[in-house]
């Protein structure tokens, strides 16, 4: 009764575990912007820096992944798709 009870609750705590590590390994260190962070996370981070949706220059994603404290913040608003 007891090795049932622990087996039922092992199955499901090693999936999270191993869903868990391939989830937020390495989550800090991107090595690339994909999909839709080109566009939502510059937003966001000009959004809460300056309070609107910046214009961000083309091919930045680079410079923003090498040294993201040296890339400034644009001033010029930006196209905006989606409301905050």
């Amino acid at each position: 009764d007891r090795l049932v009870r622990w087996s039922a609750w092992g199955g499901p705590l090693l999936v999270t575990l191993v869903a868990g590590l391939m989830r937020f390994w390495r989550l800090g260190s991107p090595d690339s912007v994909i999909f839709d962070e080109t566009y939502y996370a510059k937003d966001a981070w000009a959004l809460m820096h300056q309070g609107y949706e910046g214009h961000w220059p083309d091919k930045i994603d680079s410079s923003i992944l090498a040294n993201p404290d040296a890339v400034p913040v644009p001033h010029d608003p930006g196209y905006v798709v989606h409301p905050p």
